[in-house]
């Protein structure tokens, strides 16, 4: 079952326990780790699904476990799909150095419908692949 954290909580206040041999899935905002921890001890797999609408809505998916830390990882990206942090000038940082997450792939939307302002500043040419005509979308 796909579900946000809102509607996995409620369903918790509600009294429902889980299930051994149920696959939950939550996306659709941040997972509190918390609640990915306790989805994780009732049931059969926990998976945090990651992506903005703008790139097919699951970019990525992370394996959630009883014993996570404070923070749940967004995951690696999904088939088809890259994920890359890049600087302000739109280079490669190095690993650990903050950035910006650019989602690349075949998922990614052509753009906003009638917003070709818009359109521009959040999509723009992979800078990875330069002259192959793909583009990241900036997530922000």
């Amino acid at each position: 079952m796909t579900a946000t954290p809102v509607s996995w909580r409620l369903l918790f206040d509600a009294g429902w326990r889980g299930s051994p041999g149920f696959k939950v899935m939550v996306g659709g905002e941040a997972v509190p780790a918390d609640l990915g921890r306790r989805l994780a001890v009732c049931c059969g797999s926990v998976w945090n699904m990651y992506g903005p609408t703008e790139t097919t809505v699951w970019s990525s998916s992370y394996r959630v476990g009883p014993r996570e830390g404070n923070v749940l990882p967004i995951g690696k990206p999904i088939a088809n799909t890259t994920f890359h942090i890049l600087d302000e000038h739109l280079r490669p940082v190095v690993e650990g150095a903050g950035g910006e997450l650019y989602i690349g792939g075949a998922g990614v939307a052509r753009g906003y419908h009638n917003r070709p302002e818009l359109t521009a500043q959040k999509f723009v040419p992979d800078p990875i692949n330069p002259g192959s005509g793909a583009r990241l979308y900036r997530t922000g």
